[in-house]
This record gives structure tokens, C-alpha cells and sequence, in this order.
């Protein structure tokens, strides 16, 4: 499924629950609106599964952080949109590198 596709499901639903520690799909259905919950690993604490707070933002990891994740769902959004941005800005300045490298090597059809 696409990412809209997921989205829209989510913003269907309250809760989204997941068992896989590692899926996208649980940012991505709080930045949708829903109570985001990973189940935990068996053995594994929270700081051990994502040792950094900014990117467990908006995600409970289990149903006792569901209170700490609703008031930090909106630090999940801020954060896609600055990876967008950053990627965004990596794509324009390899393109602004490669085109000063074909000038730089004489060659005509850099510009086009």
C-alpha cells in the first residue's frame, strides 16, 4: 500500500497497534491522528528498542506511554517534514555539484 493509503486508513481508526518494533507504519499513523501503540519486545525497555526520545516521539511503546505519546504525536510530524526538507536540499546540492563538475570539466551540455 502507499503511504496515503495507510494514512487514510488511520485516520479511520483511534488506535493503531503494532507488533513490529520497527515498522514505519507507526509514525506514520500518529502524524495520521491515531494513538500509535508498539507492542514491546519481550526483555526490552524502551530506551533499549529507541535510545533517541525524538524518535519515539508520538509512539507508546506499550499502552502505559499512550498519554506521554498523544502529547508528543506532533513532534512526529515536525520531524517528517524536516527529513523532507533535508532531503530535498541533499537532492538540490547534488545536482548543483554535478552540474559545477560537467563546467568545470569543459563540458557544453551541462547546462541542459
Amino acid at each position: 500500500m502507499y503511504h496515503a493509503e495507510i494514512g487514510e486508513i488511520c485516520r479511520q481508526v483511534q488506535t493503531f497497534i503494532s507488533y513490529d518494533a520497527r515498522t514505519m507504519y507507526a509514525p506514520l499513523a500518529a502524524i495520521a491522528g491515531a494513538d500509535s501503540v508498539v507492542i514491546p519486545d519481550e526483555g526490552i525497555e524502551e530506551k533499549e528498542w529507541q535510545p533517541d526520545e525524538a524518535l519515539r516521539a508520538g509512539l507508546a511503546y506499550g499502552f502505559e506511554r499512550l498519554e506521554w505519546a498523544r502529547s508528543t504525536r506532533h513532534l512526529t510530524a515536525e520531524r517528517f517534514r524536516a527529513m523532507e526538507i533535508g532531503s530535498r536540499e541533499s537532492v538540490a546540492e547534488f545536482a548543483r555539484f554535478w552540474e559545477r563538475r560537467l563546467i568545470d570539466s569543459g563540458d557544453t551540455n551541462a547546462a541542459t
